[in-house]
């Protein structure tokens, strides 16, 4: 039994999220309130018996609802926004690439939009909350939105994966969840 993992010095953390990066074996990432700060942070698990400590990567402004972490780079989705940060040099972290998709109402950084979950599927992130956002990030430094597809009416997607050119989706409406399909062949359309 490994035990807890701990922050660097005597910072409390309440862990949210884990996600790991088969290009990076050795390390988990972790989604935590460090110090009641939203963190990113990564942890050294190559010794089982005796984990490193956290090392804290980047903190946003609000609860980071929606984070993968692939090819050394993650997604993370919060605030009407998504965040690109390059991972691929740990002690040397440039600032993230920003998104902020259409019809979140918002401009970058203002709370109200909670974007609940993310995929990451080839080049591309299917984005969802109140709305499916299909982003291309075949380049990290400069993401683009190819569509977006309302459900309209209160609805919010919580959940998605993707298989093939199809994206399964749990929609809610007044707190009921219901299964959809959403055909994800035509980005600027789906």
């Amino acid at each position: 039994d490994p035990g807890p993992i701990t922050p660097r010095g005597s910072a409390s953390i309440d862990v949210t999220e884990l996600h790991v990066d088969p290009t990076t074996p050795g390390r988990v990432y972790v989604v935590a309130l460090v110090e009641g700060a939203h963190t990113l942070g990564a942890v050294d698990i190559q010794d089982l018996d005796a984990p490193g400590p956290l090392q804290v990567l980047h903190q946003v402004a609000g609860p980071a609802g929606a984070v993968a972490v692939v090819d050394e780079v993650a997604y993370i989705g919060f605030d009407g926004q998504l965040l690109l940060l390059d991972l691929s040099d740990l002690d040397d972290l440039g600032e993230p690439t920003a998104l902020v998709p259409s019809d979140c109402g918002l401009t970058a950084g203002e709370a109200g939009v909670e974007l609940r979950d993310l995929v990451v599927s080839d080049d591309r992130v299917i984005l969802v909350g109140n709305g499916v956002w299909v982003i291309d990030v075949s380049d990290s430094q400069a993401p683009t939105e190819l569509g977006y597809h309302d459900g309209g009416g209160g609805l919010v997607y919580t959940d998605v994966v993707v298989s093939g050119a199809l994206g399964w989706l749990i929609e809610t409406v007044e707190g009921v969840g219901q299964f959809r399909g959403l055909d994800l062949a035509e980005p600027a359309t789906p």
